[in-house]
């Protein structure tokens, strides 16, 4: 997997997390966000649905949030 780093942020309950990637010189960088208010077993389940983002190669396709994440869940 690229080079990825975890930060925690106080986030609205809903959100359990998200990731950003970005690219510099030809590497994608990522940060994956986990909710500092939710527990570490519901941090561990969204560490590892924003890891199979990156795995997946979903930053690089042009879906919409709401396709991408219906086309994960169905799967």
């Amino acid at each position: 997997m690229s080079d990825v780093r975890v930060i925690y942020c106080d986030l609205p309950p809903r959100i359990h997390g998200l990731t950003v990637g970005c690219e510099e010189d030809g590497q994608m960088y990522y940060t994956i966000v986990l909710n500092s208010c939710l527990s570490f077993e519901m941090n561990r389940c969204t560490y590892f649905h924003e890891a199979a983002h990156i795995i997946n190669g979903d930053f690089t396709h042009i879906y919409s949030v709401d396709e991408l994440e219906e086309l994960r869940h169905s799967a």
